[in-house]
């Protein structure tokens, strides 16, 4: 027996579930599987920029995640090793949102993935949709038997000889970095410079006089979301290597650490470093303070790299790849909790990108598809899924790179940053950590309010379009800072209808979104 449905979805990580959630709001007929026999319990990817908590809240489901309570990070400070031996000390404070972005949710918002996945498999349920686990796919094909499902696609259940055929209208890859689509169709992946670093990463709850981690007693972690995490994230550089502090839900903390470099005599791409390596690491770094874990959640230690798919898709009408599919910013091998062998990657220690590019990828191609399936729109706009997404991953994966290389480069000793900043005050001129210089520039990309789609059958520019033959645009008045191509500025507007004035934002929704936050 062959099913019909209107898309399958292989992958239940961010991407694939944001995309079955809008689909499944607009009463399309959704199958989403996941080779998994349950969502990702601990750990992986953690933290939600300022763009993407306005994507949420417009979505309706922002005011379910922060039941949760999760972390809320409005600046960043930034530590450096010190003279004469002294360890690391604190150099400066910038904010993780500054004020020139004209953020509604000026921070950064963290929990753990699971948590974030558990939400929107709550509200496709309420749509009438459910996760198939453990299942994957098989076999998939673009026959054209049937013009109205043209995918013929197998599935199979894990471990398990049931078999399910299934025709759809589209078919779509949230697999992630491992993808069987992308690979059946041959789309290779391109990746960046050769990978010269390795990190761990642990998630736990620990016991530590540093100043920048806030560890709380039970009855804080008992107070309301209103109350709870308001924390400093940290980049710590020290003589004896690295560490990102990123604060987390539930009283934990989240620290990558860096435990190899190809600088090293011994180094090795592959390399695996135990728990207890990785927290003798970060004691060293963290000198004079003492930092001891009460619990381990999660660790695992991976190589940084990146990799960008040649192609979103093949035809541009039924089959799209999407999220870690198409772009990874780290390669994992080694976890004592999971195996992720076939699921989406994590982010490495640098702004947090890589499920909030996901969760866009989603958005663009749900609404699209929906404006071709309601006939508002011709197939083709469906190519404009993979120029505007695909540039946007580019830039992402050239921030990442830089800022990664940064981050994992030894900074010069205090002793050397006091004879350059000698030289540099007799020029009158202030010196400059190129780090920090990076992070305070990359503020408006990594918030998600830095992104920008070329001009295309969507997105008007005075340059492309001349008045001439579009006598409907005008040019940009002068003064204005709204740009085609980008979101929309947050402003209290004045509602015509009533005279209200109301939040711009609150007046437009996200795939029929409620209005419960």
């Amino acid at each position: 027996m062959v099913t019909n449905v209107d898309i399958v979805i292989v992958g239940a990580g961010p991407v694939g579930l944001v995309l079955a959630v809008c689909l499944a709001r607009w009463g399309y007929s959704v199958k989403i599987i996941d080779n998994r026999s349950e969502p990702t319990p601990t750990g992986r990817a953690d933290g939600i920029q300022p763009r993407s908590l306005e994507f949420l809240r417009n979505m309706g489901v922002k005011g379910d995640l922060f039941a949760f309570k999760p972390a809320r990070v409005y600046e960043v400070a930034f530590w450096d090793p010190q003279a004469a031996g002294k360890g690391i000390g604190r150099t400066g404070t910038w904010a993780s949102c500054p004020k020139f972005i004209d953020a509604r949710y000026p921070f950064t918002a963290l929990l753990h993935q699971g948590l974030i996945e558990r939400t929107f498999i709550k509200d496709l349920e309420k749509n009438g949709t459910t996760v198939q686990r453990p299942w994957s796919i098989a076999d998939f094909e673009k026959d054209g038997k049937d013009p109205q499902y043209p995918v013929s696609i197998r599935l199979e259940k894990v471990e398990s000889d049931e078999v399910e055929h299934v025709r759809a209208k589209y078919l779509f890859s949230g697999e992630g970095a491992r993808s069987s689509i992308r690979q059946k169709l041959g789309i290779q992946m391109q990746h960046k410079d050769p990978i010269a670093h390795v990190w761990g990463v642990m998630d736990g709850v620990v016991r530590t006089d540093f100043p920048d981690i806030k560890v709380r007693d039970q009855d804080s972690l008992n107070e309301s979301a209103t109350d709870f995490g308001f924390q400093m994230k940290c980049t710590i550089h020290s003589d004896h290597g690295s560490i990102m502090v990123i604060p987390r839900e539930a009283n934990m903390v989240r620290l990558y650490i860096q435990v190899a470099s190809s600088t090293d005599k011994d180094w090795n791409p592959r390399k695996i470093v135990s728990q207890e390596e990785v927290q003798a690491t970060a004691k060293k770094i963290l000198a004079p303070y003492y930092i001891e874990w009460d619990r381990i959640e999660w660790y695992s230690c991976y190589p940084i790299g990146q990799g960008i798919a040649e192609r979103y898709s093949l035809d541009h009408e039924n089959i799209f790849l999407g999220g870690d599919a198409c772009h990874t910013h780290s390669v994992s091998y080694k976890s004592s909790t999971i195996d992720f062998s076939s699921t989406d990657t994590f982010s490495q220690p640098k702004a947090g990108q890589g499920m909030n590019t996901a969760f866009l990828d989603a958005q663009n191609l749900a609404w699209k598809i929906h404006h071709v399936e309601a006939g508002f729109a011709s197939k083709s706009i469906l190519r404009t899924y993979e120029s505007e997404r695909k540039r946007i991953a580019e830039n992402l994966l050239d921030f990442d790179a830089r800022y990664a290389k940064l981050f994992s480069t030894r900074l010069p000793a205090a002793e050397e940053v006091a004879g350059a900043a000698k030289v540099t005050a007799e020029r009158n001129d202030e010196p400059e950590n190129e780090f920090v210089k990076t992070f305070k520039e990359s503020c408006e990309f990594t918030s998600g309010y830095g992104v920008a789609y070329q001009p295309n059958i969507f997105n008007w520019s005075p340059e492309g379009h001349s008045a001439s033959k579009n006598q409907v645009f005008l040019r940009y008045p002068e003064q204005t800072a709204l740009r085609t191509g980008r979101v929309l500025i947050p402003s209290t507007v004045t509602r015509v209808t009533d005279a209200n004035p109301t939040h711009l934002g609150k007046s437009y929704s996200a795939s029929l979104a409620r209005t419960n936050c």
